[in-house]
């Protein structure tokens, strides 16, 4: 009996403290972080460009001559054909503390911010429109395989939409 509890104090001494040898227990190997399901693998393109048609923005043709009064403005106005008077009204515009946040966008964004230092970049699935408050965080997170170390690693990044639009945070 006395043999087994020293057997057993020695067994459990080495397992806890190892010998000047190195010859301890191996050191557990870290948790493997979960790649995103989105692969963002080039830019997106523009939203809407400033030189693109009426047709490639998804407006329909400018209205015909027994169109409304209302209607030929409107689209005078925007096309800037119009000779209309210009009326001014003087209000206050306070920042918004809510925005849309396009998926594209922010895949675009993070391709642009990490594409050349990273190997892969991910994002969390989104779905393409979605209103969110400004400042604070979405619960949208994208990653980036870091491997300028001495083993590749993923980095997270929280996503956020600012007024200038959508940024990423890396988590620490």
């Amino acid at each position: 009996m006395v043999a087994v509890a020293c057997l057993a104090a020695v067994g459990i001494g080495r397992a806890f403290w190892p010998s000047p040898e190195g010859g301890g227990p191996a050191p557990r190997p870290a948790a493997p972080v979960k790649e995103l399901p989105v692969v963002v693998d080039s830019a997106e393109p523009e939203l809407i460009g400033t030189d693109l048609g009426r047709s490639a923005m998804g407006l329909p043709p400018p209205p015909g001559s027994d169109a409304s009064l209302t209607e030929k403005v409107l689209v005078e106005d925007v096309t800037g054909g119009g000779a209309w008077t210009v009326q001014f009204i003087d209000y206050h515009v306070f920042p918004p503390d809510s925005g849309v946040l396009p998926a594209k966008a922010v895949q675009g964004r993070f391709w642009d911010q990490y594409r050349k230092d990273a190997k892969e970049l991910r994002c969390d699935k989104m779905p393409p429109l979605k209103r969110v408050a400004l400042g604070a965080g979405t619960g949208y997170r994208c990653q980036y395989l870091d491997v300028d170390g001495d083993a590749p690693r993923w980095v997270n990044a929280k996503v956020f939409l600012e007024e200038v639009g959508p940024v990423s945070r890396e988590i620490e």
